[in-house]
């Protein structure tokens, strides 16, 4: 596996080309200040939308301003994932965070005005304008809010609070992916070294089980000595959720949580019962494996060893791409040569570093491409997780001539 101590040691076509969204930081500030612009637009149409002529301005300048803020939006995002101890990173991904305070508060008066409304006014606002066809499912589905939609001077109070309700969790990003310190442990060579996550998804599934016990310790150590912080952080998100529900009048944030992608709490239990009632195979599988390993109690370190002695599964990252090209085949040659294309043209950011951002995602930015973020460790599991990305990566990709509506995919959805 290839190991890199700094972001400049890896090649670049296994990095990001972020200029595809920004040639610098001069053109990202430039759409900023685009956005503060129609930012102050949009405070404009408060009490001012009178007909469907003036709900078509309003919704197509909320439009624009919506693409212009995503596209800033992933820029700092990404700047900030592949070294969230940068300094420079993290002030303009503040900047883009008092800037969706801002949007926020300058639409805070929409929701609560179209709920005013009476069906048969809306009906007569659209029937004025054809353009209005476009955002009629959005306005309609809207009306399911009306219980949980509060007044706009409250909704006002709420956008303006948006930045310190995100504060447990940009508290616990932080604290994971750049403050963390592992452990250490004696490598090959009989030196001791500090853990990375990289060293760590090998080592964790060596033979010995003396060194997958050393990694795993040295894994959890600094988790161990901050569990007071890391639960205070988690009890401060819980009671923000808990709290934001009762505020809009959920019965639970369970309800909230489910609500936007009309998903009924039953089918959310449902899936949990399911889980439990057939949780058995998984049971099993694991006697079977305690038996194989041979130990006498199988414990969290020993759920990645390999059951079959001998076999080590390295699979560079260059033979992982290929590997998955080569399975995907029947899917034809237009799927094939769209996945070449996304590594050809740095779509995928590839290596861990110190300070990255750990795990895994894809974004796509509308207008743009997507963006694939991975931490790969020339293993199996890297190769799973290559090919899960670029399902999702291959979705964004040819939904691009679509409406951007269109291409808002719910995350249940996304894991049928």
């Amino acid at each position: 596996m290839s190991t890199y101590k700094s972001r400049n040691e890896v090649p670049d076509h296994e990095k990001w080309d972020l200029t595809d969204l920004y040639a610098n930081v001069q053109e990202w500030q430039k759409d900023m200040d685009e956005s503060y612009s129609l930012a102050d637009k949009l405070i404009q149409y408060d009490g001012a939308i009178k007909d469907g002529s003036s709900l078509l301005s309003f919704l197509k300048t909320q439009e624009e301003l919506s693409f212009i803020l995503r596209k800033a939006f992933a820029y700092t995002m990404f700047l900030t994932d592949i070294d969230t101890r940068d300094s420079h990173a993290q002030k303009l991904s503040a900047k883009t965070t008092q800037l969706g305070v801002k949007v926020s508060e300058s639409t805070a008066f929409f929701m609560p005005f179209l709920l005013s409304l009476d069906e048969e006014t809306l009906r007569d606002f659209i029937s004025q304008e054809k353009e209005l066809e476009y955002f009629e499912d959005e306005l309609w589905k809207s009306f399911r809010f009306k219980d949980h939609v509060l007044t706009k001077e409250k909704e006002e109070l709420l956008s303006q609070l948006g930045e310190s309700f995100q504060a447990p969790s940009d508290t616990f990003n932080m604290l994971n992916n750049a403050d963390i310190q592992f452990g250490y442990i004696t490598n090959e060579d009989g030196e001791r070294v500090q853990l990375t996550r990289g060293m760590y998804s090998k080592l964790i599934e060596d033979e010995d089980r003396e060194k997958r016990q050393e990694a795993y310790k040295a894994y959890y150590k600094p988790y161990v000595e901050l569990n007071n912080t890391i639960a205070t952080a988690l009890s401060a998100e819980v009671k923000t959720n808990a709290t934001l529900a009762k505020v809009r009048k959920y019965e639970s944030a369970l309800q909230k949580a489910l609500f936007a992608d009309n998903i009924e709490q039953t089918v959310y239990d449902q899936l949990i019962q399911s889980a439990k009632t057939n949780i058995e195979p998984l049971h099993e599988y694991a006697r079977l494996r305690k038996d194989k390993l041979g130990v006498d109690e199988l414990r969290q370190y020993d759920l990645n060893a390999p059951i079959v002695p001998g076999v080590k599964a390295e699979i560079p990252y260059e033979e992982a791409y290929e590997t998955m090209l080569e399975a995907l085949q029947p899917l034809g040659d237009d799927y094939i040569e769209l996945l070449k294309e996304f590594k050809e043209k740095r779509f995928i950011d590839v290596r861990e570093t110190p300070a990255k951002r750990s795990g895994a995602y894809n974004m796509g930015v509308y207008g743009v491409h997507p963006f694939v973020l991975l931490n790969h460790h020339d293993d199996l599991n890297s190769l799973f997780t290559l090919v899960h990305e670029m399902g999702h990566a291959f979705i964004v990709i040819t939904q691009a001539n679509t409406s951007h509506k269109l291409q808002q995919v719910t995350v249940f959805l996304s894991l049928k």
